[in-house]
């Protein structure tokens, strides 16, 4: 097996997979996925159907699975294979890390080594520049939030009046995931509370189903968010952007 260009035979690949159209996928991650022979991956299943759409071989593979809640039973291994040989980490979906599992290995690889020599991250699919690049907002800045937290009083906690205020002025945006089962009480749990910044009017935008065939997104202001959502079917995971516009 030749070597990957430019790269040594004992790294970690950062590799992002398609979001939703299994067609959207590099090259070179393709080529890394078939240079590897181990491979941590949320879910086995995931994974096994990629490569088997691209006819990748997975007879000499090691598939491990990688989640948080089995990093501390998998790290040991994951360090050892670094020794000889090298590994790619892939996330059900889009880019590994943003709001997926691969944070502490980075840690730990970096605190083992003394350096993130090993590291090397592909370019790919993202939903979080898919979702926002497909909406008005003020500019290409924006701060991603993961997840939202499940508690209200949590959430609100994320939008400070200073923050808020600072971004309006230099026209940021900030970008979370949501599920369906949540979305509306977030939006509503949001909506009440931004209300007390008077000179602040908020604008929502919701993506789903990004690059599937069903592909569609709402946008509007937040406090009109009830008639956004007529006729939206809540299905699927949301990319949600809030853009704030200085009242003045």
């Amino acid at each position: 097996m030749k070597r990957i260009k430019g790269n040594d035979n004992t790294s970690l690949f950062i590799v992002p997979t398609p979001i939703g159209n299994i067609e959207d996928i590099t090259l070179r991650a393709l080529k890394t996925l078939r240079f590897v022979p181990v491979i941590l991956a949320e879910r086995r299943s995931t994974i096994i159907k990629l490569l088997k759409y691209y006819n990748v071989d997975i007879s000499s593979k090691k598939i491990i699975v990688y989640r948080e809640d089995n990093h501390k039973s998998v790290v040991g291994a994951v360090l050892g294979f670094l020794k000889k040989q090298s590994l790619a980490l892939v996330s059900e979906a889009g880019t590994p890390i943003l709001a997926d599992p691969g944070l502490d290995l980075i840690h730990a690889i970096g605190n083992h080594y003394g350096n993130l020599d090993k590291i090397k991250v592909l370019p790919g699919p993202s939903a979080v520049v898919s979702g926002v690049v497909g909406f008005p907002v003020k500019s290409g800045r924006f701060l991603f939030l993961g997840f939202m937290p499940r508690k209200a009083s949590h959430i609100k906690r994320l939008f400070p009046e200073f923050l808020v205020a600072y971004l309006a002025k230099i026209k940021a945006s900030i970008v979370f995931f949501e599920s369906p089962y949540r979305i509306r009480g977030t939006l509503e749990t949001l909506r009440e509370y931004l209300k007390q910044f008077n000179n602040i009017e908020t604008y929502v935008g919701l993506a789903k189903e990004l690059s599937k065939l069903h592909e569609s997104r709402v946008w509007g202001r937040l406090d009109k968010i009830d008639t956004l959502l007529q006729g939206f079917v809540i299905k699927g995971e949301f990319v949600v952007v809030l853009t704030f516009d200085t009242i003045e």
